[in-house]
């Protein structure tokens, strides 16, 4: 496995990742949204250190957002065969060894330590999840030493003068596995080694956990980190429920960015973390109250947006007509990457962790739908002499697509809000239901507020 060359720069590489931040950018997700990346001094010698929650897709996260080629430190058990190993050198990966890929194979990491120190030294980019294993709730893992170890090695073999600095990133998502999720990253406040210098000398162990503890404070700001285990699925569920009337209380209401959802998302959990530290039992009734309703929501079929939604009759039935005019395309274009689209969803069950599921539909539709286009192209292309329907077919592949997807995301909506308005008087009930917990909430926000 040579990786002597692995961080120099491809204009190969540098071609494939044109089309690949499309694709994940503007295709597979529905909006991407950055905050601080301004903050990265490319100058620098600079490890990125994500959170890691959703498998190949955090990296993807990263590379798809970063103007660079950066080298990625990997779990060593992917890299199964040669052909595999020759990508993913290819891509910049570098695997890392643990205890469970057997003891004789650890030596092998003490190269790949050497590399990326290597790197640092080049000023480059090297990108080390902390956690070392994704988690699949919205919880951040203990870090590992390996990403400290790399900093100060190459730190002290320059005597501190390299200058090195570590850029935390929250990587939030709002949903794991689907197509057109949101997704928002969050660099946070860097870490500069140079400034541990004197405590290294003095104790280096010590000053190796105290970074690990100045990063994991930071990774916890940056991300959504929920710490209470008892109470998870509530927590998850309040990050939706009092969504509306917290952005009210932050004034974000007409704000459509990420950055206001994650913010709301952190007040929401700093504000149930505090109450379950003074009266657990306050959240536990609330718990057992918001899961009572999410039942009842769960059996009409409908989701809790509907409540904060000003449903206009007269808009809802021009969308209705526009969805039914639009339909015949839709029907359309559902058979046409029927293969493409529904095929990784044979390969999604077989795979029991499911943080890798939204991976696994990335990497086949990216590759299947361009197989699938390509050869529809050359079909028309033998088949067909007029000349603008062959590269108009190309030309329109790209807003077809994202057609698709708002159709398939506004159908649900607009005969959800169908639902509600025929059943608006038998819903009475539900909403005085969710009116309670909003009001409880407001109560438990009202009073950890005055302690601020």
């Amino acid at each position: 496995m040579d990786i002597s060359k692995v961080e120099q720069k491809s204009l190969i590489y540098a071609a494939v990742r044109v089309y690949m931040d499309f694709w994940h950018n503007k295709i597979f997700y529905n909006k991407v949204e950055l905050q601080g990346i301004e903050k990265v001094d490319f100058s620098k010698p600079r490890l990125i250190a994500p959170n890691h929650q959703n498998a190949l897709m955090d990296a993807m996260a990263v590379l798809c957002n970063l103007k660079d080629q950066p080298v990625f430190v990997a779990r060593a058990d992917i890299f199964s065969n040669p052909l595999i190993i020759r990508f993913l050198i290819f891509i910049k990966i570098l695997p890392i060894y643990r205890i469970r890929d057997g003891k004789d194979k650890l030596a092998l990491n003490e190269r790949i330590f050497e590399k990326s120190v290597d790197i640092l030294e080049k000023k480059k980019t090297l990108i080390v999840f902390p956690e070392a294993a994704h988690t699949n709730t919205r919880t951040l893992l203990p870090l590992k030493k390996g990403l400290f170890r790399i900093a100060f090695a190459a730190e002290e073999k320059h005597h501190f003068s390299l200058d090195a600095v570590i850029y935390p990133v929250g990587i939030v998502y709002n949903k794991y596995d689907t197509y057109k999720s949101n997704l928002f990253l969050n660099y946070g406040t860097p870490i500069d080694m140079a400034a541990y210098k004197v405590a290294y000398a003095e104790n280096p162990q010590k000053t190796l956990m105290d970074v690990r503890h100045d990063l994991t404070l930071e990774l916890e700001k940056i991300a959504i980190h929920i710490k209470n285990k008892e109470h998870y699925q509530f927590y998850e569920l309040a990050r939706e429920i009092f969504d509306y009337q917290t952005k009210e209380y932050l004034n974000t209401t007409n704000e459509n960015s990420l950055k206001a959802k994650f913010n709301a998302d952190k007040s929401i959990i700093e504000t149930l973390d505090k109450e379950f530290e003074q009266n657990p039992d306050s959240i536990k009734n609330l718990d057992l109250e918001t899961q009572l309703y999410t039942k009842k929501l769960k059996r009409w079929k409908l989701k809790d947006w509907i409540f904060d939604k000003n449903i206009s009759k007269p808009l809802l039935v021009l969308k209705s007509l526009l969805g039914l005019l639009l339909f015949p395309f839709f029907a359309t274009g559902v058979l046409h990457y029927a293969l493409p689209f529904f095929l990784p969803e044979l390969l999604v069950p077989k795979f029991k962790d499911k943080q890798f599921h939204s991976s696994i539909r990335f990497v086949l539709s990216l590759l299947l739908v361009h197989f699938w286009v390509l050869l529809i192209f050359s079909l028309l292309w033998i088949f067909t002499d007029v000349w603008w329907i062959k590269w108009l077919y190309l030309i329109i592949q790209a807003p077809f697509t994202q057609f698709l997807f708002w159709y398939r995301k506004q159908l649900p909506k607009v005969w959800a809000q169908w639902r509600f308005i025929f059943n608006i008087k038998s819903l009475a009930s539900l909403r005085i239901e969710r009116q309670k917990l909003t009001d409880a909430f407001a109560l438990l926000y009202d009073k950890h507020q005055q302690e601020n």
